[in-house]
């Protein structure tokens, strides 16, 4: 079981969202690369594992959701709420209704 399991609902098509999921998690790249190792996509763009310090996780969509679910290190279920709640807030903006 992940340490964090986010869903939200996406309300348009899986091409869509996943259009948008791949958007959103280029940016937090972009912008906190130095916490990333590696992400890796699946070939239908619906999924991405990525590791980074302190945790490992997947980022996907399906029909209806998009789903994060994280496993953080010992270490890092200290920040668990602020990472949790930063999650909670980009997957909001990003998929606004």
């Amino acid at each position: 079981m992940a340490t964090i399991d986010i869903r939200k609902a996406h309300g348009t098509s899986t091409d869509e969202a996943a259009t948008k999921m791949r958007g959103m998690l280029e940016r937090f790249v972009e912008k906190r690369g130095d916490l990333i190792k590696d992400v890796k996509w699946a070939a239908n763009g619906q999924r991405a594992d990525i590791k980074g310090k302190g945790f490992k996780g997947s980022f996907s969509v399906d029909a209806s959701n998009v789903t994060i679910a994280i496993d953080l290190s010992f270490v890092a279920r200290a920040f668990k709420g602020r990472i949790e709640d930063e999650l909670t807030r980009r997957l909001a903006d990003t998929f606004s209704a």
